[in-house]
Parts: C-alpha cells; structure tokens; sequence
C-alpha cells in the first residue's frame, strides 16, 4: 500500500538510477498525469526517498500510480518535477548513444539539477506544498496470476465499447466471488466473459475499471508474470492493482449496476450445432469475405455469411445487394461437427467484429456454437459452453428482405 508523503521540511529527492530504470517508471507514472492539466501541479511527478527506497508518482484526481524504482536513493526527501521536462531532459541526455549505453547510462538527480558523466542540467520544478493529496489505496482482497491475468483482460478488451454516452460499456465489469475473478465487456453486439483464479477474500464484490486504463497497463505491464493483487474500496469507489513495483489506484466512473444484465441470454446447455474450427483458416476465410463485401459496397457494416456441413464452415462475404446473394461462392474452412441439427439459414455477422472476436483466440481450434441464425453464438477454446475460463458472446445481423 502506498504510503502518504512526509518528508523533512524542505529537504528535496536526491537519488541515482539507469536511464532505462527512470524512464520505463515515467511511462508508467504517465498513467496518473494529466495530458493537459488544470492546475500546474498535476503536470508534476511526486520524486519521494524514503527509507532508502525511491518511489515517483502521479495523480490526475482519477488515477494515481505509484512506481518503486530500483537504484540509489539518498535520505528522506521529496521533490514535485516537471514531468514533461523531466522526460525530455532524459531523452536529451543519451541523444546520439547506441542503444544498450543509453539504457545503462546513470542519471543522477540532485535536488534541482540532473546529472550525467557528461554533464549537469537544471530541473523545471513545482512546488509539493500545492499537490493534491494522494488516494488511499483499497486493501487488497484477492491475488491472481499475472500472466493469466493480463491474458485474459487482452480478451476482454476488444468487446468493450466507445460510445462515451453509454460510460457502463466503455468500462470492464469486474467481479469477485467463491475464488475466481470474473472480467465482462460488451458493446451490445459481443459479449465476452474471462474468469481468473483467484485467492483471498471471498466476500463477493463488483466494480467498474475504466477499459482505456486496463488497456494502457496491459501495454505497459503484460509481460509481468508475477502475482497481481486486486483491491475494491466499496465505501469510496477507489479500486487498486499491485504489479510488482507498480500500484495503480483508480476511481470507478460508472456503476457495477449500470453494466448490462446479459448473463441470462448465454448458453449454459448444449446448442444444436458446435462446431470446432481450424482457427487460422477461418481467420482467412473472414478477412477475404470481409473485404469481399465491402469491395461491394458494404464499407460500413461489411457482412460475411457462415453455412455449418459435416466437413466445417462455409464463409461467403455479404452482398449489398440481396438478388445477388445466391451467386456468391464461398470458402470451404476444415472443422469437426460436434452437434449437428442443420440451421433454418446462415448466420450473418459484422465481419470486422467477428475478426475481432477471433483474435481473442490463440489456439489451434476455437468451437463454435450456434442456436438459431437470429440468436447470439457462442465462441470457446473448448467444446463445452462454459468455456475454458473465456467465453465470447456474438450478435448475429438480422437481415430482412
């Protein structure tokens, strides 16, 4: 948990690390700066020794992070830089190095003032007596795997949506209970469900993380394979993630209530049709129709067609116009049919989604399993509905004559 600052009057950070130390720390604390701030002070980085220990942080009055830095940190002090100033003066300082110099070039700074073997250059400042005070962080209530963690939110992400009206779709559903960290995204037309194991507390608890904020962490930290812990301050709305030297403290901007009730419309029994397929084919197969189609004037909502055969998947990209549908010859993708009661038509769908929704995969086989051409479709790793830990729900398109 991130500890408030106190340092000694007037005593300022003195501390020394590698280029590549400080540097790979702002682009995480970039996180909790504000890109255009109302005030002077949240432009700064908070630079805190203490106990021997450097930590630099941010806060936008939304997010707060907070970064452990490995390197040499003198005696207790605190100093509010200029964030932008500081990154540029770092950039600066290896300009023209190769590049595994530049990462082990030491940067010392002083107080004010940042220092090189070649030379010594003053720091923009701001005043620490002006910062906003920083966030609690939640207590931690469960831990999860990091790898597994990461890789899951990479699944969830692509459904998330965009339309700022609608805050509870541009945000992730997080939910804790009896062990597992469930993950939900939707847009309205896909719905995907990730669940990670999960030790610690069982109190059951949800929340909302904003989907840009996990999206940048993913970026950022996704290589971590380390123990992610997971916090949810219910009384104050404030929800922590600890990544190894990293903590990230953000405020949830819309309601765990206001995230779509759509746990009734995915399958928990056996569809009529399943059928596992080659995935790369049918990545092929979709990206040729999807283009297809909008080559043939459906630009904006590009449609592609899947017949389901004993031999696999047929996928014909859709026609602007209807009369020509029964022209079009499509691809023939190898698959298995696990239940096989023909379907009253094919299944039509937003090509551009439906790539999407298979680049969350990265198997061999994904196992597709379909109700009626008018109801969702499922997509898992596994044959069974409930998924190997992922589900995707997809809308079909409705398309009348």
């Amino acid at each position: 948990m991130t500890t408030p600052t106190k340092a000694p009057a007037d005593a300022q950070a003195r501390f020394t690390a590698t280029h590549r130390e400080l540097s790979d720390a702002l682009k995480v604390v970039a996180l909790g700066i504000a890109p255009r701030p109302t005030v002077p002070v949240l432009g700064g980085v908070m630079a805190e020794t203490r106990d021997g220990v450097l930590t630099l942080r941010g806060f936008d009055y939304e997010t707060s992070v907070s970064v452990r830095v490995d390197g040499e940190a003198g005696d207790d002090g605190l100093s509010l830089l200029h964030f932008h100033g500081l990154r540029d003066v770092l950039a600066a300082s290896v300009a023209g190095e190769k590049a595994a110099v530049a990462a082990a070039t030491r940067i010392t700074v002083d107080g004010t003032v940042l220092s090189t073997d070649d030379f010594t250059v003053p720091l923009d400042t701001l005043k620490p007596a002006e910062y906003p005070a920083f966030p609690p962080d939640a207590p931690a209530q469960v831990t999860v795997d990091g790898a597994e963690w990461f890789r899951q939110v990479a699944r969830v992400l692509p459904a998330t949506g965009t339309d700022l009206t609608l805050p509870a779709l541009t945000h992730v559903h997080l939910r804790i209970a009896d062990g597992v960290l469930r993950l939900s995204a939707t847009d309205r037309y896909r719905l995907a469900v990730a669940e990670v194991d999960a030790t610690g507390d069982g109190a059951v608890t949800e929340a909302m993380v904003p989907s840009w904020l996990l999206d940048k962490v993913t970026k950022l930290l996704g290589k971590h394979t380390g123990p992610v812990t997971v916090g949810v301050d219910t009384g104050s709305d404030w929800i922590t993630f600890t990544v190894g030297p990293v903590t990230i403290t953000t405020r949830a901007t819309a309601d765990a209530s206001d995230f779509p009730k759509v746990w009734d419309i995915i399958p928990t029994e056996a569809t009529p049709l399943s059928v596992r397929a080659d995935r790369e084919a049918l990545v092929r197969a979709v990206r040729k129709a999807t283009a297809l189609s909008k080559a043939k004037g459906l630009s904006k909502g590009p449609r592609v067609h899947l017949k389901f055969g004993p031999d696999g998947i047929t996928v014909s990209p859709g026609m602007e116009d209807p009369v020509e549908q029964p022209k079009v010859r499509g691809i023939a993708t190898a698959g298995e049919l696990l239940a096989g009661r023909a379907l009253d038509g094919p299944l039509i769908v937003n090509g551009l989604f439906l790539l999407d929704a298979l680049g969350t995969f990265a198997g061999d086989t994904l196992v597709l399993h379909a109700q009626t051409p008018t109801k969702p479709f499922l997509l898992t790793d596994g044959a069974s509905v409930a998924g190997d830990g992922f589900r995707l729900l997809h809308m079909p398109i409705r398309v009348t004559s």
